[in-house]
């Protein structure tokens, strides 16, 4: 999952099992550097990192440490950091809803659903969608 550039990197901080998932989704059309612990995600923080995606199980609940380092300075700060979260049935909606807001105080750009729904139809290629919010994000 990279391309000939280095710049506009994306770093995936994940639990190793959600790796397939993340493949799918991204698929081959961007450069990723996908980390499954805190310490490796940290390591790999530097100039070409063009977006974080942060899974919200991701090192145990890690995320919004990752969060705060990643804002923590004035060249990583505007960094885009979204929080993902692979399917909306593994969190009710109100935990949903806090663990955005608390992102957001933090300084995440946003929640991203991977098997986002609308109007109770999953829609015909989310994957896609992801991929071009991925796009006009880098």
């Amino acid at each position: 999952m990279s391309s000939a550039t280095q710049a506009n990197k994306i770093l995936v901080a994940i639990r190793p099992e959600d790796f397939a998932i993340t493949t799918q989704v991204l698929g081959p059309e961007f450069n990723t550097v996908v980390c499954h612990n805190f310490q490796q995600a940290i390591r790999s923080f530097d100039a070409d990192v063009a977006l974080v995606l942060c899974g919200l199980r991701f090192d145990g609940g890690l995320i919004f440490d990752l969060l705060r380092f990643a804002k923590s300075t004035a060249e990583t700060r505007s960094i885009p950091f979204y929080s993902v979260v692979e399917s909306a049935d593994l969190f009710p909606s109100a935990i949903l809803a806090s663990i955005e807001m608390a992102s957001r105080v933090l300084g995440a750009d946003g929640l991203l659903h991977l098997s986002d729904t609308t109007a109770g139809r999953v829609q015909s290629d989310p994957n896609e969608r992801i991929r071009q919010i991925v796009r006009t994000l880098l």
